[in-house]
């Protein structure tokens, strides 16, 4: 079969007989594509993508404080954004309750999750993570429904709701679970209803309040999605006006904590002149390190770049292989690209 590049690839029936196109994905490795380098498209603006997704925004980094895990702050103060750490040691109640043990060292995955990878690969990664500990789904749900007056996990309750995890989607439910969190002063609830304030999940669109549920956010500089975020109003002009060069220096401190959410965005303000002079080969740089560190939308993007040949040798077989990587965590334009790749 041909591809719209000339590149011979392997045939994928893509009807209704045939596998479930993600199990396709899943199977698919650049190793078993027998791919040759061919030229291909060669226009200047088909690389040129649309905006990155925003961190939960557009489709849509975390040194965190010794606090606890095993009890929530006391008092806890409203003004100022809480951080969670992993436990290091296990608590009374940990002991009497082997599933808050395991729902703790959920949160922090969760949370550190937040600061390294865009929303769509949390959900899989979560997923991954009960999996791996032999969780339900449902189960791991039901407790955090019946702990819901601790106010630690109201953030990761709403997560549940907003991915379906263990439940339906319900975005009603998941905006009420960030705005018990945020008043309380947990730094993630109040980001996570930042987002569904602006994207008019489960509640009426108001960019300027979401905008100012960031900044709530990102009081504590230790809650890297906030700044990233921040950053991305300001990119956009969403709820704030535009603002390029504050945007692409909030990005550049974003990383400085080792979090790589801000890697794939500083690649995109390198590549289209966002606050920084354009330079391609820095903008190649940054999302090489995104996608190697397992970050979806810096392999979406490395993948451009070898699939267009932008600072790098032309090579489809590159190009599948980093889109392949994205599509298994989640990326929605990733599996696009590879669907019209391996087509027939």
């Amino acid at each position: 079969m041909a591809s719209t590049t000339g590149v011979s690839t392997p045939s994928f029936q893509m009807n209704n007989e045939s596998k479930d196109f993600d199990q396709v994905i899943n199977e698919t490795s650049s190793s078993s594509l027998n791919l040759k380098t061919q030229p291909g498209p060669t226009s200047p603006n088909l690389y040129l993508h649309t905006p990155p997704k925003l961190n939960g925004l557009k489709s849509p980094s975390r040194s965190l404080s010794p606090s606890r895990l095993s009890r929530p702050p006391s008092p806890v103060n409203p003004n100022v954004p809480v951080i969670y750490s992993r436990p290091s040691s296990p608590s009374r109640d940990h002991l009497k309750d082997p599933t808050m043990k395991y729902v703790d060292e959920l949160l922090f995955v969760f949370y550190d999750a937040l600061d390294n990878y865009p929303i769509n690969q949390i959900i899989i990664l979560i997923r991954r993570h009960l999996e791996d500990n032999d969780q339900k789904e449902e189960k791991i749900f039901k407790w955090l429904l019946n702990n819901e007056h601790d106010v630690k996990y109201k953030t990761l309750l709403g997560f549940f709701y907003e991915g379906g995890i263990g439940t339906e989607v319900n975005e009603r439910k998941a905006f009420n679970s960030y705005i018990a969190g945020a008043k309380m002063g947990i730094a993630y609830s109040q980001i996570l209803l930042g987002n569904c304030y602006i994207l008019g999940k489960g509640t009426a669109i108001d960019e300027t309040l979401g905008f100012k549920w960031y900044q709530k956010a990102a009081e504590s500089e230790l809650c890297i999605y906030g700044l990233c975020n921040i950053a991305n109003c300001f990119d956009f002009g969403i709820g704030t006006e535009i603002d390029k060069k504050k945007a692409f220096n909030l990005y550049k401190k974003s990383i400085k904590s080792g979090k790589i959410l801000g890697l794939s965005e500083l690649g995109y303000c390198y590549q289209v002149g966002c606050g920084v002079e354009k330079d391609l080969k820095k903008a190649l740089e940054y999302y090489k390190q995104s996608a190697e560190r397992d970050n979806s939308d810096g392999q979406y993007y490395l993948g451009v770049f070898y699939e267009f040949g932008v600072e790098v040798e032309m090579d489809i077989k590159q190009a599948i292989n980093w889109y392949c990587e994205a599509a298994k965590n989640g990326d929605e334009e990733a599996k696009s690209k590879l669907y019209d790749l391996l087509k027939e």
